[in-house]
């Protein structure tokens, strides 16, 4: 059974993926560029508020961890820029640097995107051909035992289905699991319990 199954496996994937091995790197590499852009954006934001509230002078605590949001922004103004710098120029370069973060995570989310809509609809079209030759290929009693709603359900909803799954799941893999682990290490390093509440209250939301 599992030969069998790891078999169909190394058809189905060198059958549908790897006529489009290139685009799928391509949306994968787009993807965690973008999600790349989009997590660092907490760090950027809290260096412009920190410059705000002129809180970036301040110093930070010993015992403080690298990713704690109560002292991060002072943290991403002494790394970028140092601390000899004026409230006007730590402003402009911070508020610049939020804006070109945007539009990149913006436009990589876009084109990841699109690329995997450009897949869902070469998969759908790829295994309609195939099962359009698989149905063509029956003898007479395989239509005489067969509803030909049911068989044009199969070659349109059916397929649309499974493409609509198979597309966007390239991009979702990437997309998700790396915003969950960087947000966590976020809300983790600035409050353990709190996190853990705010875990166990979104569990019991969930739950009920």
């Amino acid at each position: 059974m599992k030969r069998s199954s790891y078999a169909a496996l190394r058809w189905l994937v060198g059958r549908y993926a790897r006529p489009y091995a290139g685009v799928i790197v391509l949306v994968a590499a787009v993807t965690l560029v973008s999600n790349l852009f989009t997590v660092v954006q907490p760090a950027i934001l809290a260096a412009l508020l920190s410059n705000l509230t002129e809180q970036s002078s301040e110093g930070v605590p010993d015992d403080a961890t690298a990713l704690d949001l109560n002292y991060l922004g002072q943290r991403v103004t002494q790394l970028l820029w140092g601390v000899d710098a004026s409230d006007a120029d730590l402003l402009l370069f911070f508020g610049l640097l939020f804006v070109v973060q945007a539009f990149v995570s913006a436009g990589g989310n876009y084109l990841s995107m699109y690329g995997s809509v450009w897949l869902k609809v070469k998969l759908a079209r790829l295994i309609q051909l195939d099962l359009l030759k698989h149905i063509l290929g029956q003898d007479m009693s395989f239509f005489t035992h067969r509803k030909s709603g049911e068989l044009i359900s199969r070659t349109t909803v059916d397929v649309n289905n499974v493409a609509n799954s198979l597309g966007p799941l390239i991009r979702s893999l990437i997309h998700h699991p790396v915003q969950v682990v960087v947000y966590s290490a976020y809300l983790f390093s600035t409050s353990v319990w709190l996190t853990v509440g705010a875990l166990l209250l979104l569990l019991l939301q969930f739950g009920l």
